[in-house]
This record gives C-alpha cells, sequence and structure tokens, in this order.
C-alpha cells in the first residue's frame, strides 16, 4: 500500500511559483486592462481554482481572499462536491479543516497567557498535578530509559511540538498492535470505511489511554525540548488544559475568543454545535494504491460522516468551516485582531530553534512555532499560517496584507497539489496590485 500521511512541501511554493506563474498566465493579460480590482481578483481567483479542478484526484478546489485593510473577500469555486458529478461545489460550502486547528488552540492558549492565566514555562506537573485525566498519570506521559519526565514537560514545548512524545495516531506502538492510521488504512483497503465509522468509537480521554496503554509515552523520540518533531498528542493535551483552566468547554472558548469576533459564521466544532449530518459538506477523498496494486479514490467523509481520528481533540483536529472563514481567521490573527499585545503573534509566529535545526528537513511543518509554520516564496517573502491532511491551509501573506483559505480535499500527493495551488492564489492577488485599493 502506497500512502504518506505527513506533509512534505515546506519549499514547494517557493519551487513551484513559476508554475504558478504559467497558470496564471492567461489572466495576466486580463489584470493589466480593468480599473476595477476586484473584478481583477476574482477573474483571476476563478482561473486558479478552475486550472487546480477536475483530475481524477481533485474533485473540486475552492479558495477566498481576504485583504485585511478593507475588509474585502473573493471567493471562487470549481468542480463537484462529490465524486461522480452532480452537484456543483459552492464558494461557500464547509469542510473539515483538520490540523488548522492546531492554530485556533494555539491562539486561545496564547490569549491566556496574556491574561496572566497560563505561562509559557508552566509544567504539566503544575498544570495537571499528578494525573491528567482518571488512570493517566502526568509524570508517565514521557517516560525514556526508564525514567519518567511527563509533569517536567512545559507549555512550550507542547506548542512548539518539542516534547519528544510520539504521534498517537501516526506512531507504532512498541506492544506490537497497529497503529490507529494502520487501522484505517486496513478499513481502506476493503472499502469499507462506512464500517470504520460505525465501529470504532474515539474521544480525547480513550485516545490519551491509547498513548499510554499501548507503550507510546514509553518510547519518546527524544528528551523534552532537546529536538523537533511534530505530534498529534502534544495538542491533543492542549484540550485538557484548556478546559481545565478555564471550565469552559472547547465549542464556548472557540466561539466567544475567535468566532464572534472575527465574524466567522461559517465555523463550528464538531460534535459540539450543529448536527453534522444537517450540513451540506464537500466530501474529502485519499486516492491511495492499494496492495494489489490498484488505485482507489477512497470517499472519508461517507454521508457526511467523519472518521472519528478527524475530530477527537478539538485543538489538533475537530473543526468544520469554509475558505472565507479561515482568511478571515488567519488574517485577523496576523494582524493582532485577537491578542491585547502587538508582540503575542510575533512570539507565534517565531519559529523554535529547534525545527529550525531539525533533520526532517523534507517536512512541510518543520519550521515551526506555536501552531504556525512559515513557507518561503521565490520572491525573498514569507506566508506564515497551517496546513491540515486534507489538503486545506490557510496562510497570510505579512508584504500584500491578503490572507487565503484554500481546499482542494484530498489527502493523496496534497503537498504537491498545494504547493502549486497556493502559489497561484497569492498570485492572482499579485497580479492586480496595482489596482488594490487599500484605503
Amino acid at each position: 500500500m502506497t500512502t504518506k500521511p505527513g506533509f512534505h512541501f515546506l519549499l514547494l511554493i517557493c519551487v513551484f511559483m513559476p508554475a504558478a506563474g504559467q497558470l496564471l498566465a492567461s489572466s495576466d493579460a486580463r489584470a493589466s486592462a480593468p480599473a476595477d480590482s476586484g473584478n481583477c481578483i476574482q477573474s483571476n481567483l476563478q482561473t486558479a481554482t478552475d486550472d487546480s479542478a477536475g483530475s481524477e484526484l481533485i474533485v473540486h478546489s475552492l479558495a477566498a481572499l481576504y485583504q485585511v485593510d478593507t475588509g474585502k473577500i473573493w471567493r471562487a469555486g470549481s468542480g463537484y462536491s462529490s465524486l461522480g458529478g452532480g452537484k456543483a461545489v459552492r464558494s461557500d460550502q464547509q469542510f473539515r479543516i483538520a490540523s488548522i486547528v492546531k492554530t485556533f488552540a494555539a491562539t486561545l492558549v496564547m490569549q491566556l497567557v496574556e491574561e496572566g492565566t497560563l505561562d509559557l514555562d508552566m509544567t504539566l506537573g503544575q498544570m495537571f498535578g499528578d494525573e491528567v485525566i482518571d488512570g493517566v498519570r502526568t509524570d508517565e506521559l514521557h517516560v525514556m530509559n526508564g525514567k519518567p519526565r511527563g509533569s517536567s514537560v512545559t507549555l512550550r514545548q507542547l506548542l512548539s511540538h518539542t516534547t519528544g512524545m510520539p504521534d498517537y495516531i501516526f506512531a507504532d506502538p512498541p506492544d506490537g498492535r497497529p497503529s490507529l492510521l494502520s487501522v484505517l488504512l486496513g478499513y481502506m483497503e476493503s472499502g469499507s470505511v462506512e464500517d470504520y465509522i460505525g465501529s470504532h468509537r474515539m474521544n480525547a480521554e480513550s485516545a490519551l489511554r491509547h498513548f499510554v496503554e499501548a507503550g507510546l509515552a514509553a518510547s519518546p523520540g527524544f528528551l523534552p525540548g532537546r529536538d523537533y518533531s511534530y505530534s498529534e498528542t502534544n495538542y491533543l493535551l492542549l484540550r485538557f488544559l484548556l478546559e481545565e483552566v478555564t471550565g469552559e468547554t472547547l465549542a464556548v472558548l472557540y466561539k466567544e475568543r475567535i468566532f464572534d469576533p472575527l465574524g466567522m459564521k461559517s465555523t463550528i466544532v464538531e460534535g459540539a454545535d450543529t448536527d453534522t449530518g444537517s450540513l451540506d459538506l464537500v466530501h474529502q477523498y485519499w486516492y491511495f494504491e492499494t496492495v494489489d496494486g490498484k488505485y482507489r479514490n477512497v470517499d472519508m467523509t461517507p454521508a457526511g460522516r467523519a472518521i472519528p481520528l478527524d475530530y477527537v481533540s478539538g485543538t489538533a483536529g475537530g473543526m468544520i468551516s469554509n475558505t472565507e472563514d479561515l482568511a478571515r481567521f488567519i488574517g485577523g490573527l496576523a494582524t493582532g485582531q485577537l491578542f491585547n499585545e502587538q508582540g503575542t503573534f510575533k512570539q507565534m509566529a517565531t519559529m523554535s530553534e529547534q525545527s529550525i535545526n531539525s533533520a526532517d528537513s523534507g517536512s512541510f511543518h518543520r519550521l515551526y512555532g506555536f501552531g504556525l509554520t512559515r513557507v518561503p516564496t521565490n520572491r525573498g517573502g514569507t506566508l506564515i499560517g497551517h496546513c491540515g491532511f486534507w489538503g486545506v491551509c490557510a496562510f497570510y501573506d505579512p508584504e500584500s496584507r491578503v490572507a487565503i483559505g484554500a481546499a482542494i480535499n484530498q489527502a493523496a500527493d496534497r503537498e504537491t497539489f498545494m504547493g502549486h495551488y497556493i502559489s497561484a492564489l497569492s498570485g492572482s492577488y499579485r497580479s492586480c496590485e496595482g489596482h488594490v485599493d487599500r484605503e
């Protein structure tokens, strides 16, 4: 079976920017003529989405641009809501955003740091005491060479993925049982994702217990603070912390502290706000090679239902949104609309030394701060944001002060496709900049 769960396109936006220029070449001529920048941007944006959708892999593409100084939004969509056609995708249609949720969770943490409720150098022992949840001892979350160190892990290390704790979804347990991802892949192999959803129940508590009971906590990659390794486990723990220190559910915290202040009307927490069966979600796919060498584009959201691994935490995944709301979020976050102090976002967006020096030079999330990554462009600029497993991204361009929300909703080869796509979307705005009104 050929599949690769991690993102691997850290430099693709830089590498593929020339391809994006070719992609938009047909719209560059139109861009130089209109006096109305809105028409220019909308035309280029639609061209980018049209050129990205329609293949066997990419059933649809969605995008939004948000100019934070004017509040203007441009949206576009192309393709069909699900494989097989029939229903055209809408530009405002919702989808699951996977690991972009980490940026939302890190934002809540930094708000609480500003307020003095939390401190980045607080340890798990100080935050949770002896147990995180019943039966899961804090010290046992990181055991290396027989020595428990879980209580000494800091909040800063959780946010920056420098704890050394393995990923509870992707890592192979040392006790010989299959990883949670491998179990899912087995069901995909047989074409029965719906059976998997119906037979597997998981929540944040059971996920954390699996991490300890399967021996993952006793096989860390390194001592806390010594290196960098992207891990869902770090942000799973933030869920327990955020609800513990505030006395509120994640759904309430996100709504009151992020959604409402930024006017995000299409974003919800999975399982907390609305019955997802009543939502008209686009479908998300995973095109992969089976053991017999055949390829299958598997619908990972049959009947609108999500696989349990996608929503157990609410801090590493588990949110539904659309491209407009994602653009509003990353744009508002980057321009200080969610913080009291100007330096807070800068602190979030400062890449850790451990990630800069990481040996995993090909990983998209190699450069990492607190819930944010940086991606260089070939013009010497940088995009700041995060991506999720289903080929969904939210990035901010500090140079043009434009935010991008984008989705192709395909897990396979997403690094290649999203590298091209984000480059094209960035170019959609920049090729019209001579006409942009920032008043």
